[in-house]
């Protein structure tokens, strides 16, 4: 069973080819037409023209282009609705919010082929309005509020059961987006902590690197040192001074000591640098 169902929207151009069936559509069987029922007070051209009117009267100028003083509801019905119903729900639609109905078309001959041997109709009527104020011409205001209660008021008036909110439809899939983006979240603030965590190994790594480096580089320097002396010591003229004021043999045995050391050292830094490349290449 069909569940109660109210939608205004602005007015097509063709609504009253459709509604009055001035033409051949192929969702129409011909032999239940006489089941459809219509009634009108007004034309839309007619009520068009008048709207403006007021409007012109009421602002001054002329109404824009792109305003829906029309607009044109479809209703859900079952198969014992009649004018009657429709009548009392325009009337309705009227004390409460302001609406005036000026044509009621029901259809009970729109449908599709289901299966071969099932036709699926679409029973429905079409309400077609004024939506502005009576004095103004302008546009009425309704609120999402006012659209709700226009359901209830649908339902109530039809003996329908109410049918589900477009709203709490709406709520259920954007419930379900927030959950699996939240699921989406949670995944990646693990893998911010494991980066993290990744990142403080390589900090702590990185210092000690450092460290060594600022080591070797410490050996370096004094290895440079202990070079340029051994140079000057090794420097004919110089070594020539030397043995003109101390010992001979003492100069050659600070000679001595200081080539071996300078090997010592040549080896040592050599080696510290041989190891700091491997750990390098292995971290890269």
């Amino acid at each position: 069973m069909a569940q109660a169902s109210i939608h205004f929207e602005p007015v097509k151009p063709g609504s009253e080819v459709h509604n009055y069936r001035l033409k051949s559509f192929d969702y129409v069987r011909k032999d239940l037409s006489h089941l459809n029922e219509s009634w009108a007070s007004s034309t839309i051209p007619e009520i068009r023209a008048d709207v403006n009117t007021r409007y012109l009267k009421s602002v001054g100028q002329k109404m824009q282009k792109k305003a829906t003083p029309i607009r044109e509801a479809v209703v859900n019905i079952n198969e014992n609705h009649t004018l009657k119903d429709l009548q009392k729900l325009s009337k309705a639609l009227e004390d409460r919010f302001g609406i005036r109905t000026f044509q009621i078309h029901i259809h009970k001959d729109e449908g599709h082929q289901k299966s071969k041997k099932e036709w699926k109709r679409n029973l429905h009527a079409h309400l077609v309005c004024d939506w502005t104020d009576k004095v103004t011409g302008k546009s009425l205001k309704l609120n999402q509020k006012d659209m709700i209660e226009m359901q209830d008021l649908t339902a109530q008036i039809m003996g329908m059961e109410r049918g589900v909110s477009s709203d709490k439809k709406r709520l259920s899939s954007i419930q379900f987006k927030i959950e699996k983006e939240w699921e989406k979240l949670e995944q990646v603030l693990v893998n911010i902590n494991n980066l993290e965590v990744q990142a403080r190994q390589l900090s702590s790594q990185k210092k000690i690197n450092e460290e060594e480096l600022k080591e070797i580089q410490n050996d370096l320097s004094r290895f440079k040192a202990i070079r340029r002396d051994f140079d000057k010591l090794s420097d004919k003229y110089i070594v020539k001074n030397f043995l003109g004021l101390i010992d001979a043999s003492k100069t050659a045995e600070n000679i001595k000591v200081l080539a071996l050391n300078n090997r010592d050292l040549e080896k040592e830094v050599k080696s510290w640098k041989e190891a700091f490349g491997r750990e390098r290449k292995q971290k890269s």
